[in-house]
Order: structure tokens, then sequence, then C-alpha cells
């Protein structure tokens, strides 16, 4: 009986995993979130 259970919860979120969409960010808001980049230490050498 708790198979049959774990299997029917695990079958429900495949569903709600198919049909239900992710959560995004735009690109401002994933950029707000980032910290400036300081090119002070950024050392690239040349090939």
């Amino acid at each position: 009986m708790a198979s049959c259970l774990l299997f029917l919860m695990w079958f429900l979120s495949g569903l709600v995993m198919l049909y239900v969409p992710y959560p995004t960010l735009t690109n401002g808001e994933a950029l707000a979130g980032q910290q400036p980049i300081d090119w002070r230490q950024v050392h690239v050498p040349p090939r």
C-alpha cells in the first residue's frame, strides 16, 4: 500500500512538472542581482 502511494505521488509530481511553467527572471531582474565588475582585478594574459 505504501509503495502505491509513493508511485502515485511520483506520477502526480511528474504531471505538475510537465504542465506548470518554471519561474523565470527578466534580463533586468537577473542583472539587478549581479555585482559590478571590478575591471582592475581582471587579468587576461595575451596568447
